[in-house]
């Protein structure tokens, strides 16, 4: 019989960790000053299982809704390069259900599937399919009609589609003109126009797209062995450097900065967020240009915004609420993956240990901090 991990909606009450007198992260006129946690409340519920690929996490809708995983069952298994090259994926599958009792899985795709990410609405996910080394594509899948659409980008290497706000477009990253560079790409869905982001130079690298709620597309810009996190809005202005990012200059480098995140942009896109790869530790920076960084607990390496000013990283052995370097509330200890931070209800959605290694155990978490 499968296993099934459910931990019923008893209460958990945990003393923070949060010295009063410590200064913790806020919005206070633009700045960040205190955040009052003292204590934490948090309740779980089982929400069944979700497979475990060895490459990329389950990705969560920001609603909560629905959950997108990938699934490997070929013979030759793929490898970190797999990501960008689409070698060895014809044994991986695309599957989605909903978050909720009793919700049957759909395969969304049988073959060749990376890369789901979802719209801000829950409503369609876009995912990339490798069908052999020179055949890479875009498709759209909508969760209420179960129909796919497939967007034909004369592109190669395709990654880490972002849908806008709205919906209308997707960012990507794919192999540009200069052999071995990635370059940012947005399509239209409208008129399926595709618009590439300008460059300084030929070894110029983008990275991980994210969209603003006013249209700009935050993302890693990397020349020269300088990494910056920079911001692009087409058709308004062209690319330009927010704030300097300790990030390797290359594939594995870039993927393992981001690979254990959620968005990397806080809910009121003011602060970014990274795994620092060389300090073993997550860095929240500010992107309004007053150099302000906070370093996160040494071996937390994934975690998600909990709202604008808090982060929920976790460790080997634990999972924390972060204020800021100092002050943080201990949530429960174990080995958990946040995925998502359901906006303005502060319902997390984590995987932790399956009761196989092909599998993961998909966690809903209630979050209550008392003052």
């Amino acid at each position: 019989m499968k296993r099934t991990f459910y931990v019923t909606w008893a209460m958990v009450i945990l003393a923070g960790c949060i010295p009063p007198r410590q200064k913790q992260i806020s919005k206070v006129d633009g700045a960040w000053g205190p955040a009052a946690v003292t204590h934490v409340r948090v309740q779980m519920q089982g929400l069944g299982e979700a497979s475990n690929n060895g490459l990329l996490l389950p990705a969560v809708s920001p609603d909560g809704r629905w959950i997108a995983c990938l699934d490997y069952r070929g013979e030759t298994p793929p490898t970190l390069e797999s990501l960008w090259t689409g070698e060895n994926l014809s044994g991986m599958s695309l599957h989605l259900r909903e978050l909720a009792e009793g919700s049957q899985t759909r395969v969304v795709c049988p073959s060749g599937a990376i890369w789901p990410a979802w719209s801000s609405d829950g409503a369609r996910l876009a995912y990339v399919v490798h069908a052999g080394e020179e055949n890479c594509s875009l498709s759209l899948y909508d969760t209420a009609s179960g129909k796919t659409e497939r967007l034909n980008v004369a592109l190669r290497g395709i990654m880490t589609p972002a849908f806008s706000p709205s919906g209308e477009a997707i960012a990507f990253v794919a192999l540009g003109q200069t052999p071995g560079h990635f370059q940012l790409f947005v399509l239209s869905l409208a008129d399926r126009k595709l618009t590439p982001c300008p460059t300084n130079s030929p070894n110029e690298q983008h990275a991980w797209p994210t969209w603003t709620a006013d249209g700009r597309i935050v993302f890693l810009r990397q020349s020269e062995s300088q990494s910056q996190v920079a911001h692009w809005k087409p058709g308004a202005f062209p690319p330009e450097a927010l704030v300097d990012a300790a990030i390797p200059d290359t594939p594995m480098g870039r993927f393992q900065s981001f690979a254990g995140l959620g968005r990397a942009l806080s809910p009121d896109d003011q602060r970014f967020a990274y795994y620092d790869v060389l300090q073993d530790r997550i860095v929240l920076l500010s992107l309004r240009g007053d150099g302000m960084r906070v370093e996160l607990k040494p071996g937390a390496r994934a975690g998600c915004w909990y709202d604008a000013t808090r982060f929920v990283a976790a460790t080997d052995g634990e999972l924390r609420l972060f204020a800021d370097s100092e002050n943080s509330a201990l949530l429960v200890r174990g080995a958990w993956l946040p995925r998502e931070c359901v906006h303005n209800t502060h319902q997390l959605i984590l995987c932790t240990r399956g009761a196989h290694r092909r599998e993961f155990h998909v966690i809903r978490m209630q979050v209550d901090a008392v003052q």
